[in-house]
């Protein structure tokens, strides 16, 4: 920009603190002899990028397998690059990460580059998890389609709720009648009173269609004959009177 910055025999000059548009020319000197400037290089200085993180999970905790999203802020630079514990996660131009794997420990810092300038990592993040109850929504079972509502059982712990076709009661009851005929799963979930997460198994209820049974046709015999009837559609029959 027309000061002098170097005088000295080296061809060579550098500097960290360029500024963006600064114009830099050279001049030569021989047996006492100074060119004329040289033709000027304008820099273009590009800025550092420099992005702060946050997250989804409230007060930094969150249940096991809860999805949470951590997203860098501003938008707008080419590349944004999440790390966990120092190994990448994600390197895109997308600006939020999202996750529903997360465990203990972690530390999540993130990291932009923006025209070949890489900011500083973020600060770190780091999230609470907490295991989710295990949850046993017992065996399977079936019934008929017109069987009387089935109180299920052999589920734990006691006191969550039942959700899924046929479920009238959360509590565990369940109605044939009401699922239809079919393959009803059933899903058992139960709170944590203390850490707040949920934990869900399912179950697979079978309501069995009732058989269609073709009777027979009529039979024409003489008083003292006698006659076979067949039957079809079923695995067993009784037969009256």
């Amino acid at each position: 920009n027309g000061t002098s910055v170097q005088n000295s025999p080296g061809n060579t000059y550098s500097s960290s603190a360029f500024n963006n548009n600064d114009a830099i020319v050279a001049t030569g000197g021989l047996n006492g002899c100074v060119s004329q400037p040289s033709s000027s290089i304008v820099m273009t200085v590009h800025p550092i990028p420099s992005i702060a993180l946050s997250t989804s999970a409230a007060n930094d905790s969150v249940c096991q397998g809860v999805p949470v999203t951590f997203t860098a802020a501003p938008t707008g630079y080419g590349t944004y690059t999440f790390f966990n514990n120092g190994t990448q996660l994600q390197s895109g131009a997308s600006n939020a990460y999202t996750t529903s794997t997360l465990v203990s420990p972690n530390s999540l810092t993130a990291q932009a580059t923006n025209l070949g300038c890489t900011s500083p990592l973020t600060a770190a993040i780091v999230i609470t998890v907490s295991p989710a109850p295990v949850v046993n929504a017992g065996n399977d079972q079936s019934a008929c389609v017109d069987a009387l509502p089935v109180t299920l059982s052999g589920f734990t712990p006691a006191a969550g709720t039942w959700s899924g076709n046929g479920i009238t009661n959360p509590s565990g009851t369940f109605d044939p009648a009401t699922a239809g005929a079919g393959n009803q799963s059933l899903v058992y979930a139960y709170t944590d009173p203390n850490s707040g997460c949920t934990g869900y198994d399912s179950i697979v209820f079978t309501v069995n269609a009732l058989p269609v049974v073709v009777a027979p046709q009529p039979a024409d015999i003489c008083v003292g004959q006698s006659a076979q009837l067949n039957a079809s559609g079923g695995t067993t029959y009784a037969w009256s009177p």
